[in-house]
């Protein structure tokens, strides 16, 4: 639920709590669009953890959560290692001891469907791979759920 409008006629105490709640809110949740290798997406951060005063760039440790949509993998960004097409899909929120989601959208289905794409991922400091069997025949588009414990 967001933070109700201010209302003409609060008393101060109903003022200054506003204030708190809508602040809290503001660190709490930060969405802004961003650039991001390999496509663009909107950036939403949440967590214990999170210094937001700069929502361009959040900066996210321990205990936090981000989710960045709109990801687009180009076919391009597929090769061929060890009978397998791998892609790396850069974010610079990726830290090494990341949990990353890699999750197609639904217009991606058939392609991602028709590629065979696997469940494993592979993170790494500022990047994850994912894996398919067949090239996959367009580009996709995800959404990464990046989880920073």
């Amino acid at each position: 639920m967001g933070v109700p409008n201010k209302q003409i006629g609060w008393s101060n105490e109903s003022n200054l709590l506003w204030d708190i709640v809508n602040k809290i809110s503001q660190l709490t949740k930060v969405t802004s669009k961003i650039s991001i290798s390999g496509g663009s997406g909107v950036q939403t951060v949440t967590g214990n953890v999170v210094d937001n005063t700069d929502p361009v760039n959040p900066v996210v440790t321990a205990d936090s959560t981000i989710q960045v949509t709109s990801v687009t993998v180009l076919t391009s960004a597929f090769s061929l290692v060890s009978g397998l097409y791998e892609a790396s899909i850069s974010n610079a929120n990726i830290l090494a001891t990341s949990i990353v989601e890699v999750i197609p959208a639904n217009a991606s289905y058939t392609v991602v469907r028709d590629a065979e794409f696997l469940p494993q991922t592979d993170s790494s400091a500022g990047a994850v791979k994912i894996y398919c069997v067949n090239l996959p025949a367009s580009d996709i588009v995800v959404t990464l759920n990046i989880t920073n414990p």
